[in-house]
């Protein structure tokens, strides 16, 4: 139930931030969406300082910065090479050695971190089934979720023609479904268990993605209906997963686990970006080509609409714009619902290595 808690203050957070940045982005200067934060950090450091207890910290514990520093290297080359490789007219031997560079570095990255005795991040607890199953599920949840998010804020603006703010309104449904779905799990998993919890949350947001790539030209509250299933089903899953975690490792490793959780989810969101933005790029660039309007579409539609403003005849080409980039809608959609989906099978197949963990707990009578 706490955990459930936190997951709801979380979506609570995810909630605003769409409105808020769409306010700032219509009244002020583009880097206010990141200036923000400023005070917003200066009031939780405050916070912390008055409310957050003092405990004595252990002057042997350091930070490995080799590990940061191939961290860093290996996500960055990753992310790169990915982007280069959808990119139009991208360097396919750059984008081929920027793959290889990140993979090799984070190879040492990961080698180093089994060798250490106080690792940047233990991946030892990866061994342990139920927190490495909560793990992935954090990892592909954050990464289909900010994914589809990505594509569908760029066409409720570029093809539906909505503000920023009310972009950022339209999408509010998943944020409030999953503030609401969080506690509602926690008090769930405790009946039927976290497995059940976690695969049942998966299918509803594969639904709700499914359902909205075919409602999305129909009314309005069928669109918001599906997005609030979405919500429901990837609030419910991570609520179960992060509990499938936390409750099987040890008081003392417990900061550890939630670590180790936290990149997931982060390295999730920012690859989910990557991959789905290049696959929505990929396919939008191979359409406007085959439709024959590659030059001037250039390699998205915010560059196709810049160029039919320059050029008030070429509508027939933005047209052709909004066509390809629905196209890649689709492609993603479907894509995120699909990974949704075999990542219900898998868990559903872990169910026996797991055991009692992802089960609900037997209470013994008295």
């Amino acid at each position: 139930m706490a955990i459930g808690i936190w997951a709801a203050i979380a979506s609570g957070g995810a909630a605003v931030g769409p409105l808020l940045g769409g306010a700032l982005l219509e009244h002020f200067w583009w880097g206010a969406v990141f200036l923000i934060n400023v005070p917003i950090i200066a009031v939780a450091t405050l916070l912390a300082l008055c409310y957050v207890p003092v405990r004595p910290g252990n002057a042997a514990i350091t930070i490995d910065l080799p590990s940061c520093g191939l961290s860093m290297v290996g996500i960055i080359a990753l992310a790169y090479g990915i982007k280069e490789l959808a990119k139009p007219g991208g360097s396919a031997a750059l984008a081929l050695g920027m793959l290889v560079l990140g993979g090799a570095t984070l190879g040492v990255f990961v080698r180093r971190q089994l060798r250490l005795e106080r690792p940047l991040i233990d991946l030892r607890l990866l061994a342990q089934a139920p927190i490495a199953t909560g793990m992935l599920v954090a990892l592909v949840a954050s990464m289909t979720l900010i994914g589809f998010e990505l594509v569908l804020s760029q066409r409720l603006q570029l093809v539906v023609g909505k503000s920023p703010l009310e972009a950022g309104a339209f999408v509010l449904p998943i944020s409030l479904g999953s503030f609401f779905a969080g506690p509602l799990a926690g008090a769930v998993i405790g009946r039927i268990g976290c497995v059940r919890v976690i695969a049942a949350g998966l299918a509803m947001t594969a639904l709700g993605i499914a359902g909205y790539l075919l409602l999305r030209d129909g009314s309005v509250l069928a669109q918001v209906l599906v997005l609030t299933v979405c919500g429901i089903g990837i609030g419910a899953s991570l609520t179960a997963s992060s509990t499938l975690v936390m409750s099987n490792v040890s008081e003392d490793r417990a900061g550890m686990a939630g670590s180790v959780e936290g990149v997931a989810y982060e390295f999730g969101g920012g690859f989910g970006v990557t991959i789905f933005g290049s696959l929505m790029t990929a396919v939008y660039v191979s359409t406007v080509d085959r439709l024959g309007f590659a030059v001037q579409a250039g390699g998205s539609l915010d560059e196709a609409h810049a160029h039919a403003r320059a050029h008030p005849e070429a509508q027939a080409m933005l047209q052709a714009a909004m066509q390809a980039f629905e196209t890649s809608f689709t492609w993603v959609s479907v894509a995120v619902a699909a990974i949704l989906l075999a990542l219900v099978l898998a868990v559903l197949g872990q169910r026996r290595r797991l055991g009692a963990a992802g089960e609900a707990p037997r209470v013994a009578a008295h």
